[in-house]
């Protein structure tokens, strides 16, 4: 699995300018055993195979609401967005970002300058992606408003509701602890 990844995760001018090297691998190869190989082994097979599921099944226009249409589903999303893929990203690129970003309503494209590909952010482009994010979000963290915490029911000596009573969602749907 990690071959096959390697060559979606990373630029082709990665590989071209053997930029490996310059992170301290002596040969491709050890690059590919020491890094994508030794990563995919440290990985549960588990968390991998439900990354793939995500991928099949995230799809936002498949309700009853958007009816499978895409763009639609996109047109719907009202927050304001950034959408910074990498200028060299093989799963997700510029273009069908630029597609996506078109459709709603208070997006922004940014693509990330970088060889990186996928792993754009771990070089020298925390920078632009810094920049950016200080663009799009620039009041402080600490000055936003917290979000109120829902109130939780007290827990019974009991797991779950007493068999008299239903438990009743909360705010948005949530099912009380």
């Amino acid at each position: 699995m990690g071959r096959v990844d390697a060559g979606w995760g990373l630029s082709q001018a990665f590989y071209r300018e053997e930029i490996w090297r310059k992170i301290g691998f002596s040969s491709l190869e050890d690059f590919l055993i020491d890094s994508w190989e030794a990563n995919f082994r440290r990985r549960d097979a588990n968390d991998l195979l439900a990354m793939l599921w995500t991928w099949q099944h995230a799809d936002i226009s498949a309700n009853e609401l958007c009816g499978g249409d895409l763009d639609k589903a996109l047109g719907a999303i009202t927050a304001d967005a950034t959408v910074m893929p990498c200028e060299t990203d093989l799963y997700f690129t510029v273009e069908d970002n630029r597609r996506e970003v078109a459709c709603m309503q208070k997006a922004e494209l940014r693509p990330i300058p970088s060889i990186w590909g996928h792993r754009a952010g771990q070089s020298g482009d925390a920078a632009f992606i810094d920049r950016a994010v200080r663009r799009a979000a620039p009041t402080p963290a600490a000055k936003i408003a917290q979000p109120r915490l829902i109130p939780r029911c007290p827990r019974s000596a009991s797991p779950g509701p007493a068999p008299d009573r239903k438990a009743q969602p909360t705010q948005k749907g949530r099912q009380p602890d």
